[in-house]
């Protein structure tokens, strides 16, 4: 079972942030007191009362040391309290791929009539602070206490704070360790004696510091050991009989109790790493994972959620712009004004996190440098598709895909990055102001012969990355953008796509300005960049593939 999205209504900054769209790993950006933070913490409040819906049924609900709940006088926008007393705070959650086992113990609850493949939450909070539960479905809406109940059996959901304490740490190791110790509640060995039980458990409590010691690692290379102990008379974890410890060794057995904040915001981190493993559907919402960190362990990091992501679905916030999703700009949203931005460009993030062309690259080996941000988006996707082991590096930040903003910006860019000792491929489109710019890089020894492409299309003068790939890629969506009925044979002739694309739409009857042609690229290099395969044709332009395939042996020769 997966969360699909979320609907928020009226929580803090939120005003209406409706079918937020939930990936395997998905990026909440922008500046800081944006509202970035404040999705994460309704999702938190959302799948927390879904969580305690018995325990909450006839109960107001109050904030606790955590910040976990909801209260009205902090979290219904303050406006809106001033102009009345009603209304109400909102989300919505929609679940969706099922595995055969959840579907079946649907079925008990529902019938098999229910064809949809999604079940939809809403939970309501009005003035009196309770909850109220619907399945927004009429046809399975008086099973709601049974399908919540489901839902929560079903799915583990973690929220770290961006402020992260030791009982943050502890906490995710407590869930690793119960998880584990649910196992062994039926056996009878565990009721009969504890003496019995304590045996059982401590090859389980070796295995969990193995592999809690074997994360951390990886962000503190200092650690010499890590144990996880029961502590005696604690009551946070009734079923466990203890609490626990969890003792470092860095040169000194310390309780993590007794860390600074880095190290314990460092160990919550590493411990995320392990939350996969424990076989139940997880979520993860993380605030600012990067706080703390030292710019060099925040690629691991990166790396780590990647990971993560493969067994639970990962949510972060940051304004790390390492952590925004370059290639699959679909799993960003970007946070402004309190409103969500879903699928945001390259230029909307970047202005948002204030980045400048050379924050990106200071600690990329290889850079593959384009011409325009179109140029970016189809690249990144033509790897992906055809070349997955030279993308894998470019996820690791071994290769950069960078625009340089034009053609005139190349010299100036080439040069900095030679001062940087990266290795530059360029490609660059076959038009006139592209050629001379090639020449004159080669002239003053910039770029070798066998480091650029020109994308020289067969039978044309002159070409832009758009020729080559066959417009039937996105032809429906220029007539249905501009209610035109083109066909195939309309895309003919010797022009390059750019004076191209303006004469046929002028000779439709629509004007088109230059920044409309630009806007007009970038929306079909989306469209080219999602059907990738079938838009290319290696007999329009065998330069690229060439190009690229070359590439990447140069990359991969270059570090053995």
């Amino acid at each position: 079972m997966k969360l699909r999205s979320f609907t928020i209504e009226n929580y803090r900054s939120i005003k209406n942030a409706r079918k937020i769209d939930i990936s395997d790993l998905t990026t909440i950006i922008g500046r800081n007191n944006e509202g970035k933070s404040n999705i994460l913490r309704a999702l938190n409040v959302a799948m927390t009362i879904i969580g305690k819906r018995r325990s909450l049924a006839s109960a107001r609900l109050r904030p606790n040391k955590d910040d976990f709940f909801y209260n009205r006088k902090r979290d219904f926008p303050i406006d809106l309290q001033d102009e009345t007393e009603s209304g109400e705070t909102a989300f919505e959650l929609e679940f969706y791929s099922f595995s055969p086992s959840e579907k079946k113990g649907l079925e008990k609850i529902i019938g098999k009539a229910y064809s949809k493949d999604s079940i939809s939450i809403r939970i309501e909070i009005g003035i009196q602070e309770k909850p109220c539960i619907t399945c927004e479905c009429k046809e399975i809406s008086k099973f709601t206490n049974e399908i919540t109940d489901f839902v929560s059996s079903h799915i583990t959901f973690n929220y770290i704070s961006a402020i992260r304490t030791n009982e943050n740490a502890e906490y995710v190791v407590q869930s690793l360790v119960s998880s584990e110790l649910k196992i062994l509640e039926g056996d009878k060995k565990y009721k009969k004696a504890l003496e019995t039980i304590k045996k059982i458990r401590e090859p389980l409590l070796k295995k969990v510091s193995k592999n809690v010691k074997k994360s951390l690692i990886e962000f503190l290379p200092s650690i010499r050991d890590l144990r996880i102990e029961f502590a005696e008379n604690s009551r946070a974890w009734p079923f466990l009989r203890e609490g626990i410890n969890i003792v470092i060794d860095d040169g000194q057995p310390t309780n993590l109790e007794y860390k600074g904040d880095g190290i314990k915001s460092l160990v919550t981190m590493g411990l995320l790493k392990n939350r996969g493993d424990v076989g139940t559907p997880s979520i993860i919402a993380i605030e600012e994972p990067e706080s703390h960190l030292h710019s060099s362990a925040i690629d691991r990091l990166k790396k780590i959620l990647e990971d993560l992501s493969r067994t639970s679905q990962v949510i972060v916030s940051s304004h790390n712009p390492i952590l925004v999703n370059r290639y699959d700009q679909g799993v960003n949203i970007l946070v402004e004004n309190g409103q969500a931005i879903f699928k945001p460009n390259i230029r909307q993030i970047r202005d948002s996190l204030g980045i400048k062309i050379s924050d990106n690259l200071t600690d990329a080996e290889n850079v593959l440098l384009v011409e325009g941000e179109t140029d970016k988006v189809i690249l990144a996707s033509f790897i992906k598709s055809f070349f997955p082991k030279l993308f894998k590096a470019i996820e690791q930040n071994a290769v950069v895909i960078q625009s340089s903003g034009g053609t005139k910006n190349m010299p100036a860019i080439l040069k900095t990055y030679s001062m940087l000792v990266c290795k530059v491929f360029v490609v660059t489109d076959a038009d006139k102001s592209a050629r001379e710019m090639l020449k004159k890089l080669k002239e003053e020894n910039l770029v070798l012969e066998s480091d650029y492409c020109s994308l020289t299309c067969t039978g044309k003068y002159e070409s832009e990355i758009e020729d080559v790939f066959d417009p039937s890629s996105y032809i429906d969506f220029i007539n249905k953008r501009y209610g035109l009925n083109l066909v195939l044979k309309d895309f003919s002739g010797n022009l390059k796509w750019s004076e191209k694309i303006a004469k046929i739409l002028n000779g439709k009857g629509k004007i088109l300005e230059k920044k409309d042609i630009s806007d007009l690229k970038q929306l079909v290099a989306e469209k080219i960049a999602e059907n990738i395969k079938k838009a290319y044709d290696k007999r329009r332009c065998p330069a690229l593939y060439a190009f690229i395939k070359n590439t990447e042996k140069q990359i991969f020769q270059s570090n053995h």
